[in-house]
């Protein structure tokens, strides 16, 4: 078909879909033709059958009332199943790696997805980053540390009220602040 098509100066060539592959089979024809002739156009025909439809969901009937209410439900478990992995997680659990409490908060979302649906499960998602924060890690000093004021002047401040009486960090060395001194390079050879 190449020979046929490149012989009589064809730019496209018009091809019918093939049916189901077998898993075993490496690739189809149209894919085998595509990679012989990448100069070549390919269209590739739609196959005469039916697609299979995909299954219709079922009607929920209930109440917006009803909704709430489950949804309601969702939320007032996701809190409890939130301060349960916590609970757990200080009292018996405080050996184990960050990423490994991270993984049983995770699983905690995911049990409240499958059961609730969504808005519980960013609702558990909120709760679990945040006491994950505030029972796990540590305080951080960095300017985007979520514990810690975001500017330098009120972290200043801070340490100042809560009795930490240490230097301000530009007054900490002499010379801090000014232009540094330019290094003497020898001359070229």
């Amino acid at each position: 078909m190449l020979h046929y098509a490149r012989e009589h100066n064809l730019g496209k060539i018009v091809i019918g879909r093939q049916g189901e592959r077998r898993w075993w089979e490496r690739a189809g024809f149209a894919d085998r033709l595509a990679r012989r002739a990448p100069d070549l156009d390919l269209v590739v025909i739609a196959l005469d059958e039916k697609p299979a439809s995909l299954p219709a969901r079922a009607n929920d009937n209930r109440t917006a009332l009803d909704k709430w209410r489950q949804q309601l439900k969702g939320c007032l478990l996701a809190v409890a199943l939130c301060a349960i992995i916590t609970v757990v997680a200080m009292q018996w659990l405080m050996a184990f790696e960050a990423a490994n409490l991270v993984m049983l908060y995770l699983l905690g979302v995911v049990i409240i997805a499958l059961l609730y649906g969504r808005w519980p499960s960013v609702l558990a998602t909120f709760i679990n980053v945040i006491s994950f924060d505030l029972f796990f890690r540590r305080p951080t000093r960095h300017a985007g540390g979520f514990r810690r004021p975001v500017s330098a002047d009120v972290r200043r401040d801070a340490d100042r009220w809560s009795g930490d009486r240490q230097p301000d960090r530009r007054d900490a060395l002499p010379g801090a602040g000014g232009a540094l001194p330019r290094a003497a390079h020898p001359p070229p050879v």
